[in-house]
């Protein structure tokens, strides 16, 4: 059983509850954030606002899996003989944090992230500071017009850029709970160690599904305001011409109007749709140090042997990348969301 801590609105310990939590971590870049449920009964003397009001800082605990650091928040389901808490992972703090009208910002990309979390801090009524930590400063210089949340524009920033971010827990010499953004150039570790069907994860109906455009050839075109003024590049594979036939499409990016920026966007379209998109059902099980491999952005091997066609049988291998984790304390497994970098 994972060890769950309130903490003040000001980080502040109160307590431990004694709780079977359902928690999620997410990639906070993908534009999702994860959550924390748990329910008490209402003959608990923690099933109090001193424990559970909003606000609250919410920390999970649980050998060698990461930390879960949150807020609780909306939805609180109440019932005759208990209630529903539900928690939200500290990302979600920047949804809460307004950034002012048609102020421009501009630099690289964790410039930015740096120059919103510095704006947010500056609110006196905000007690959930977020320090800027370790920021990866790096890339094309780039420009924001703020007046939405400050979660909007930062996700917005790490899809332009490629770039992740995340906010994580600490304490001080007081032992006092704090948070700290970090923007990094991509989250989370290239590992050689294998997730295996029958090994370390769980066999599941519809393992794994293949779906959308089989697009073997790309053609892109610049954003032009005619036809004949708009460069264009074409891309294809032909290893997968030659197995599965021709499949063929064009696409104009907006706001493109560099030649080398065409090429990288017609070929990340073509990398995106030659394969199909494959949609993976895993649940990962505790054996040996399989736990300890399950970070957020971290990247590992995968080989099943019931599902996809790999030479003349069954099989799929590829390589991919954790996006998103559930933990039921119930339970000891853990759902992975992941996808698919190298199939």
């Amino acid at each position: 059983m994972a060890r769950v801590s309130a903490f003040s609105k000001e980080g502040y310990w109160i307590g431990d509850i004694r709780a079977a939590t359902v928690r999620t971590w997410t990639l906070a870049s993908t534009g999702v954030y994860g959550k924390c449920n748990f329910d008490m009964s209402k003959l608990d003397p923690k099933t109090r606002s001193k424990y559970l009001d909003f606000g609250k800082y919410l920390l999970v605990r649980e050998a060698n899996l990461p930390d879960w650091i949150g807020v609780i928040y909306t939805d609180q389901s109440w019932r005759h003989g208990d209630m529903t808490v539900k928690a939200w992972q500290a990302e979600k703090i920047l949804k809460w944090r307004p950034t002012p009208a048609d102020e421009l910002i501009a630099g690289e990309a964790g410039e930015l992230f740096r120059e919103i979390l510095t704006i947010t801090n500056e609110n006196p009524y905000n007690e959930k500071r977020i320090i800027p930590n370790e920021i990866f400063d790096g890339g094309t210089i780039r420009e924001e017009t703020l007046g939405d949340d400050a979660l909007s524009h930062i996700q917005s920033i790490a899809e332009r850029s490629g770039n992740d971010f995340n906010v994580v827990h600490a304490f001080d010499v007081n032992g006092r709970l704090y948070l700290k953004g970090n923007w990094y150039e991509r989250l989370g570790a290239d590992l050689d160690d294998w997730l295996r069907e029958g090994h370390n994860i769980e066999y599941v109906d519809d393992i794994l599904n293949i779906k959308g455009d089989l697009y073997n050839e790309v053609t892109g075109y610049m954003d032009a305001s005619t036809k004949g003024t708009r460069g264009r590049f074409t891309m294809r594979d032909d290893a997968a011409i030659a197995r599965w036939g021709y499949y063929g499409t064009s696409k104009v990016f907006s706001g493109v109007s560099q030649q080398t920026t065409l090429e990288e966007n017609t070929l990340d379209e073509l990398l995106k749709t030659v394969q199909g998109q494959s949609s993976l059902k895993l649940n990962a099980l505790n054996v040996g140090d399989n736990y300890m491999s399950l970070r957020i952005g971290n990247s590992r091997p995968l080989d099943l042997n019931g599902a996809g066609f790999e030479g003349d049988g069954f099989g799929y291998s590829s390589r991919v990348r954790i996006l998103g984790m559930t933990r039921d304390d119930l339970v000891d497994r853990v759902e992975l969301a992941v996808e698919v970098i190298d199939a």
